[in-house]
């Protein structure tokens, strides 16, 4: 073997080595998604009247979830907040009501999120680390809980239930 082959041969073997790493963790990765949906908003605003429905079927309630508010938004909506109301409808049939402030953008005015254009778009935390009380399905209806009758430049409204980032550390005593 010439010189030239023996400095070819070990970037081979660290470029397979690094190559069936990479393959490994990306076959073992799983999707911690378990529920995404958003709903398109009407086109002249969201009306104060009107709820979107999310139906979510839990199997497991052994693992905590995160759950995240989705919105949408264009650069014509007129308010840096979003509050929302949320209701719970548990299998059992009893209700939790709860009340989110979201903020789109900063005390500057700069959009909070991602996007490109005059769209923007936000995952906010409604609940983390959170277990269901029981398996079966749930309904998250959400409304907007502005001033506004009508709610101009808020294009989506979603909802995203994950298994949980987050890691709940003992309470020592």
């Amino acid at each position: 073997m010439d010189q030239r082959n023996r400095k070819i041969m070990p970037i081979t073997l660290k470029t397979v080595a690094l190559t069936l790493f990479s393959l490994f963790t990306l076959v073992s990765c799983q999707n911690s998604t378990l529920f995404q949906e958003s709903k398109t908003l009407a086109k002249e605003g969201w009306e104060i009247d009107s709820v979107s429905y999310f139906d979510v079927r839990i199997t497991d309630v052994t693992k905590p979830v995160d759950i995240e508010i989705l919105t949408r938004n264009s650069a014509l909506y007129p308010y840096q907040n979003l509050w929302l109301f949320v209701n719970e409808l548990r299998p059992d049939s009893t209700v939790l009501t709860d009340t989110v402030e979201i903020y789109l953008a900063d005390n500057r005015g700069r959009w909070l999120g991602s996007g490109m254009g005059s769209l923007y778009q936000l995952s906010t935390p409604m609940k983390v680390y959170y277990h269901f009380p029981d398996t079966g399905n749930y309904t998250f209806a959400i409304q907007q809980g502005m001033r506004s009758q009508t709610l101009k430049g808020l294009t989506e409204i979603g909802l995203r239930v994950k298994t949980s980032e987050y890691v709940q550390t003992p309470v020592m005593e």
